[in-house]
């Protein structure tokens, strides 16, 4: 049972072990994965909720950073993450930061379409 529980509610030093390493060195893509790979192996964590915005924030990140020819399909991953986050906590404490973000993504979605 004890093992069970292990599994299910990992400590967070666990969780998560690479990607503050990642993200302080702005290795967003790697982050990511790592982030995607926590919330797929350990789907009900009670870390659940950070996961997320991190991998929300590392999205988003990575859009901001990147050449030209990335930036349309990156910040349109970023917005797709934040919609499953916004889902899923609609009331989060992260809400500032991650509309603030959003609104960010949006200006330039739609900055790009009328460069078009």
């Amino acid at each position: 049972f004890f093992f069970f529980l292990m599994i299910r509610r990992p400590p967070r030093s666990t969780l998560f072990p690479y990607t503050t390493l990642f993200r302080s060195r702005e290795y967003y893509k790697s982050a990511a994965i790592s982030l995607q790979n926590c919330l797929k192996d350990f789907p009900g964590s009670k870390y659940r909720e950070e996961v997320m915005y991190m991998l929300f924030v590392s999205k988003y990140e990575m859009a901001v950073n990147s050449v030209e020819e990335k930036k349309l399909e990156r910040y349109n991953n970023a917005q797709e993450e934040y919609y499953y986050f916004a889902d899923e906590y609609p009331n989060s404490k992260y809400a500032d930061d991650i509309e603030k973000k959003y609104e960010a993504i949006n200006r330039f979605l739609e900055d790009y379409k009328y460069e078009e």
